[in-house]
């Protein structure tokens, strides 16, 4: 279990690597927001997620395998940029296993998953179900850009059967914020 002490420290961890992530490997307004980061840090730690994913490699990479007890996946639609993602975990020292391209992706039984796949809409849109479909049944998907027009409309309706919660607190310079599905 974590003390105080050890969560301030990987705050800090997760601020500094986001720095120099946006600096060095994506423009700020492409990666995770740091508000986004720090509230999947918190929810994770306190709901004591065991087997989770990000569907859309990146800087949500590195703060899902700070939790080194965690079984961990990245899952990406692009070779290249799972490529990248897996340079910058090394340069962060984290575990570099289980990058997985989407097509190859078999997994389920996911607990909590972070959905952010793909640079455009219709890759974005046509790839959910499997994230949905991997996550398990009392299981949470924290879905980023739920600013972009149309988008939050979509996701609402493709999880019916489930609680989709607007996070406003996760609100970035940008205007974006992120979205929680309670399955």
């Amino acid at each position: 279990m974590l003390n105080e002490s050890d969560i301030s420290a990987m705050k800090e961890q997760i601020e500094y690597w986001h720095r120099e992530y946006v600096t060095s490997v994506s423009p700020m307004d492409w990666a995770i927001s740091l508000e986004a980061s720090l509230y999947m840090f918190d929810f994770i730690r306190k709901n004591d997620s065991k087997i989770i994913a990000d569907f859309g490699s990146g800087f949500s990479s590195v703060v899902l395998r700070m939790f080194s007890d965690k079984l961990t996946f990245s899952i990406d639609d692009d070779p290249e940029w799972l490529e990248r993602t897996k340079s910058f975990l090394e340069q962060c020292k984290l575990s570099t296993e289980r990058l997985v391209l989407i097509n190859d992706f078999t997994g389920s039984g996911l607990d909590f998953s972070f959905y952010d796949l793909g640079a455009d809409c219709e890759t974005r849109l046509s790839n959910f179900s499997r994230c949905y479909e991997s996550t398990m049944a009392g299981g949470y998907i924290l879905i980023d850009d739920q600013h972009k027009p149309g988008w939050r409309e979509f996701f609402k309706e493709n999880v019916k059967d489930s609680r989709f919660i607007e996070l406003k607190d996760t609100l970035d310079c940008y205007g974006r914020y992120t979205a929680l599905v309670v399955k």
